[in-house]
């Protein structure tokens, strides 16, 4: 008897410490901490997509920007073709084994429709007592004659000829609209050559064309 009351007296310990176990061990799954979502994690990804997203926006917005001022920079290259008084500087050649980055300014200088230049060359020349494949120069003192000027999606493309001493050159220029020229040179005497740089402005048209390429804006 005093045994079976000891046991019931345990018992009654025993059963609260055994319902607030099971209370603990048995919560509801949906209320369990490992599968509540991680509101604070997603909130910050969708923040730095966002970011993202905003910042990629910037970035275009600015480039186009900077390409619109660029171009509105450029806005008398129609009036200086018009007028057949401009610059070329040149500052790279291309040629079939690569591209040559010019270690100084070339140039080739239109005043009121005639042209003066010095420009480098390399390729064949089929004029006598001179070598194949050696290293020249295209020097040009003329008139310009046939000369277009066409607009273009990109800018502009202007040609006209040059016609000198036993030589007759026919010039391809494409000008983008910030001022970039691909500068194709055609010659009855050499092999075809290209070459790139950037068209200029003339401030004094009197200065001497030895001088001209410190002065150019």
């Amino acid at each position: 008897m005093q045994f079976q009351e000891k046991k019931n007296n345990n018992m009654k310990k025993i059963l609260p410490i055994i319902a607030f176990t099971a209370l603990i061990t048995f919560v509801p799954k949906s209320a369990s901490a490992e599968t509540m979502p991680n509101t604070s994690f997603q909130t910050d990804s969708t923040k730095n997509k966002v970011n993202q997203i905003e910042k990629s926006q910037k970035d275009r917005d600015e480039k186009q920007t900077k390409k619109r001022k660029k171009i509105e920079d450029k806005a008398w290259i129609p009036e200086i073709l018009a007028e057949k008084t401009f610059a070329i500087e040149i500052d790279r050649l291309f040629l079939p084994m690569g591209i040559i980055n010019l270690r100084h300014t070339w140039l080739m200088l239109v005043r009121d429709g005639h042209v003066e230049a010095g420009l480098p060359y390399w390729g064949r020349y089929s004029a006598p007592n001179l070598s194949i494949d050696h290293p020249l120069v295209v020097e040009v003192d003329a008139p310009v004659t046939d000369y277009h000027v066409d607009t273009t999606r990109k800018g502009y493309e202007v040609n006209f000829k040059l016609y000198q001493v036993g030589e007759t050159l026919e010039v391809e220029l494409r000008i983008d609209k910030d001022g970039y020229v691909s500068f194709y040179l055609y010659s009855s005497m050499r092999s075809d050559i290209r070459y790139s740089g950037a068209i200029k402005m003339v401030p004094d048209k009197s200065i001497p064309f030895q001088q001209m390429s410190d002065q150019l804006w």
